[in-house]
C-alpha cells in the first residue's frame, strides 16, 4: 500500500509523540573538567560538562551531555559577557559621552581649531551611539541569533535520538516563509481579519490658475499642473487641494503618501511650501495638503495623487504601523480611491504555496466555507475561524446594523453629550473592548465625561454608548450613520460542525521545502495584503536544521 503524505505525517507524528513522552531528562550544567578523562563514570542522563582542553569530543571549550549511552557534543560555550544588553549599551555609551565632555569642555579661551575639533568629536560620538543603537535593534542580527538558537536546540535533540519534531506557526501574516528543515505542513486553522479601510483625501477643491500655474482637479483623485511660476515675492505658488484640518481627530495618527514627491521645484507639501512632502510620513497633528511650485519653475502637464490614511481608525489605537514601510507592505499600490471609511474584512479565498523554484500550488477555499455567516470577520482580539483539523467553524464575532439599534440622546450628570442604545446587540459580550465600527474607536469608559471624542463603549448591560461631538440631537446622529455596521465579541462562542462542507482541502499535509512561502490571499486582490491569523504545523527534519 502506497504511503500518502497524510499517512507519513501520521506515522511521524506518532513517533515524535512517543519520543517526546520518553524525554524526561532536561540538560543540567554540572561544571567544568580540565580533560575528558575526568568526566564522571556514572553520570545521570542530561548531565552536561565543559571540557577545558582539546579532546576526542572537539576543540577546547566543548560542552558534552550524557544521553544514557555516551557523551554527546553540544558545542562550545558562547561567552555572552562580551556582549552588551540594550540597557548596558545605552548606559555605557552615555557614560563615555559624559566623561568625554567633562574632561574636554569648550572653554572661553579655546582656540578656533580646538573648538572645531571638539565639535567634530561630539558628532563622531553621537554617530557611534546611533550606529550602536541600530546594531542592537537590527532585525538581521535578531534573525541570526534565532537561527543559532534553533541549530543548538536541534543538535541537542539529535543527540537524544530525536530526528524529527513538530513546529507550529501561529503568527498573523499575509505571507509566511517555510522554516528550515520543514518537510510537510498541515494547515490547522485560518481566521478572519477586519480593518477600517479608509483613504481620506477627497480632492474637493476647484481647478484654479495662480501665479502662472494651472492647477487642474481631474476629479479622479489626481491633479495636473502646468505653466511657469511667476510669484511677485519670489516664493511659491500654492493651492490647497483639501481642507483636511477640519477632519483631523485629536489623538489619531495619519499616513500621508503620494505617487510623486517634492523634487526641490514642485510637488506636494504639508501646511504650505515650507513643509515639502519628500517621502511617505506618519503625522499626528492637524494639517492641510497643498501643491506647491517654486518661483521661476516650469512644469509641463505633471499629474500626481496624494493619499491620506487614518491608521488609528484602520488598526486601532496602539496597533498602528510604526513606519510607512510597514504600511506599504500591506498596501503597495501607488494610489487608492477616496473612501470615507468602511469595515473591510479579509476572507481568505485561496492559499498559495510557492516553492523555491517559483512553482505555485493553489488551494482554493470551498464556496460553502466562504458562505459561512461571518467568515473573515474579526473584532479586536477575537475572530471567526475555521478549524480544518477538527472540521469546525468557530464563531466569536457577531454583527448588528446601526439602524437596528434604538438610540437616545442625553446629557450626563456633568452636562456632556452622550448617545446610547435602549436595546442591545444580540449576544454581545458585557463591557467588551472587542468591537469595531467605521467611525469610532473602542474605549472602556462608558460615561461620556471619561471618553474622548469619536469613541464607542459597551456597558455591563451590553448597551452601546457613543461620544461624538459632531452631533447634538438623536435624529441627525442616526441618519448620518444609517448603513453603518458594528462587529462585536459574542458572549458565548458558537462552534459549528462543518464536516459535510469542508471538502478535501487541507485534509492532507502539504509537501513543502525550506524557503518556500504560504500566502493567504483574500477577495480584495493583491493590493490589499491584509495579515490574517492562521496556524500551521510543520514536520521538521532536525538534521537539516542543524546544518
Amino acid at each position: 500500500m502506497a504511503l500518502t503524505p497524510k499517512k507519513v505525517y501520521a506515522i511521524l507524528k506518532r513517533q515524535i509523540s512517543d519520543m517526546e513522552s520518553q524525554l524526561n531528562h532536561p540538560v543540567r550544567y554540572k561544571g567544568t573538567v580540565s580533560t575528558s578523562d575526568l568526566l564522571p563514570l556514572n553520570p545521570a542522563i542530561g548531565d552536561m560538562y565543559n571540557i577545558e582542553s582539546k579532546s576526542i569530543y572537539g576543540e577546547a571549550g566543548m560542552n558534552v551531555a550524557w544521553n544514557g549511552v555516551t557523551w554527546g557534543t553540544m558545542g562550545a560555550p558562547i561567552d555572552m559577557s562580551l556582549y552588551f544588553t540594550k540597557e548596558e549599551a545605552d548606559t555605557t555609551i552615555q557614560n563615555m559621552v559624559n566623561e568625554y565632555f567633562e574632561n574636554n569642555p569648550i572653554k572661553p579661551g579655546a582656540t578656533t581649531e580646538q573648538a572645531q575639533q571638539i565639535e567634530q568629536n561630539k558628532t563622531d560620538i553621537t554617530s557611534l551611539k546611533e550606529e550602536t543603537g541600530s546594531l542592537k535593534e537590527d532585525k538581521a542580527d535578531k534573525t541570526a541569533l534565532f537561527k543559532t538558537d534553533r541549530k543548538l536546540d536541534a543538535l541537542w535533540k539529535l543527540n537524544q535520538g530525536i530526528s524529527y519534531e513538530f513546529q507550529t506557526d501561529d503568527t498573523e501574516a499575509y505571507q509566511k516563509t517555510v522554516p528550515s528543515g520543514a518537510k510537510m505542513a498541515n494547515v490547522k486553522s485560518i481566521g478572519g481579519k477586519t480593518i477600517v479601510w479608509n483613504q481620506l483625501n477627497l480632492n474637493d477643491k476647484n481647478s484654479i490658475t495662480r501665479d502662472g500655474i494651472s492647477f487642474t482637479n481631474n476629479k479622479d483623485g489626481s491633479w495636473t499642473i502646468t505653466g511657469t511660476c511667476s510669484t511677485s515675492n519670489g516664493g511659491s505658488a500654492n493651492v490647497l487641494i483639501y481642507k483636511f484640518a477640519d477632519k483631523f481627530v485629536s489623538g489619531h495618527k495619519y499616513l500621508v503618501k503620494a505617487d510623486k514627491y517634492f523634487d526641490e521645484n514642485y510637488g506636494f507639501a504639508i501646511n504650505g511650501a515650507t513643509f515639502p512632502l519628500k517621502k511617505a510620513v506618519i503625522i499626528d497633528y492637524a494639517f492641510n495638503p497643498v501643491i506647491s511650485v517654486k518661483d521661476k519653475v516650469t512644469v509641463d502637464n505633471v499629474t500626481m495623487r496624494m493619499n491620506i490614511f487614518d491608521i488609528t481608525q484602520m488598526f486601532g489605537a496602539g496597533n498602528e504601523p510604526s513606519t510607512p514601510k510597514e504600511f506599504e507592505a500591506m498596501f503597495p499600490a501607488d494610489y487608492y480611491p477616496y473612501n470615507a471609511g468602511e469595515l473591510m474584512s479579509a476572507p481568505v479565498n485561496e492559499v498559495v504555496y510557492l516553492d523555491t523554484k517559483n512553482q505555485e500550488t493553489s488551494y482554493p477555499i470551498p464556496q460553502a466555507i466562504l458562505n459561512l455567516p461571518g467568515y473573515g470577520w474579526s473584532a479586536g482580539d477575537v475572530r471567526n475561524y475555521v478549524d480544518w483539523e477538527e472540521k469546525r467553524y468557530h464563531k466569536r464575532v457577531g454583527k448588528v446594523d446601526w439602524e437596528r439599534l434604538d438610540w437616545e440622546y442625553a446629557n450626563d450628570y456633568l452636562g456632556m453629550p452622550v448617545f446610547y442604545t435602549t436595546n442591545i446587540p444580540p449576544g454581545i459580550a458585557s463591557k467588551t473592548m472587542n468591537i469595531i465600527t467605521s467611525r469610532y474607536i473602542p474605549t472602556d469608559k462608558v460615561f461620556s465625561t471619561q471618553q474622548v471624542d469619536k469613541a464607542i463603549a459597551i456597558a455591563t448591560s451590553g448597551a452601546v454608548y457613543v461620544r461624538d461631538n459632531s452631533y447634538s440631537d438623536k435624529d441627525t446622529f442616526v441618519n448620518a450613520l444609517n448603513g453603518q455596521i458594528i462587529y462585536y465579541e459574542l458572549a458565548e462562542e458558537q462552534i459549528i460542525d462543518i464536516s459535510d462542507i469542508i471538502d478535501n482541502i487541507f485534509q492532507e499535509p502539504i509537501e513543502v521545502e525550506a524557503g518556500g512561502t504560504l500566502t493567504f490571499k483574500n477577495s480584495h486582490g493583491d493590493n490589499y495584503r491584509i495579515p490574517v491569523p492562521s496556524s500551521e504545523e510543520y514536520v521538521i527534519s532536525l538534521a537539516e536544521v542543524a546544518k
